[in-house]
């Protein structure tokens, strides 16, 4: 397999993590029963300002993955409108950013999010589940910087049928410390 296509199939994987971990979030949140979670790291789950970690345990148990994440979900329908998260991943200390958005999004106009008033970083749209679309983008250290250093990060994204794209807000106050405490690989 070519190096590509290695991180290819890592940021799907990363991706399918996030977005199941939501569902079981959600269902778990949903049922207003506590059920076993996954980790029983002690940054599962903890809570930095406006963000939190979320650590999963890879099905054979052997290995974890955590984010710093912060989820939107629509106070009129319970619905996501945005989960946005933050990781390393590979062996190569990789640092990536995951979106999950709602289903109805125009998919040629993509996924992108900005700090700030500063420039759109588009990210890549890599599938849609019945469950909302993932959007996934490896971060260079200096966008991980300036997400650190920013206030807000806008997530946008065109509805289907709309002309122009919607901004989501995501506050930024408590990331650098949830991503500062995500454990290194």
């Amino acid at each position: 397999m070519t190096v590509s296509g290695y991180r290819l199939l890592q940021a799907v994987l990363l991706a399918c993590t996030l977005l199941l971990s939501h569902l079981a979030w959600s269902a778990d949140e949903g049922a207003g029963q506590a059920k076993p979670r996954t980790s029983t790291n002690p940054l599962h789950r903890k809570v930095f300002d406006k963000w939190i970690t979320e650590c999963d345990v890879s099905p054979d148990g052997k290995a974890e993955k955590c984010f710093a994440s912060q989820t939107q979900i629509s106070k009129e329908h319970q619905q996501l409108v945005l989960k946005f998260s933050v990781g390393r991943f590979g062996s190569k200390d990789e640092w990536a950013a995951v979106a999950i958005v709602p289903l109805g999004i125009a998919v040629q106009a993509g996924v992108a999010f900005k700090i700030d008033e500063g420039q759109p970083i588009n990210m890549q749209l890599q599938q849609c589940t019945a469950n909302g679309c993932v959007a996934f983008l490896l971060l260079e250290s200096k966008v991980l910087t300036a997400i650190k250093k920013g206030k807000v990060l806008t997530v946008g994204m065109t509805p289907f049928g709309f002309p122009k794209p919607i901004g989501v807000p995501v506050e930024l106050q408590g990331f650098s410390g949830a991503v500062n405490a995500l454990p290194k690989p």
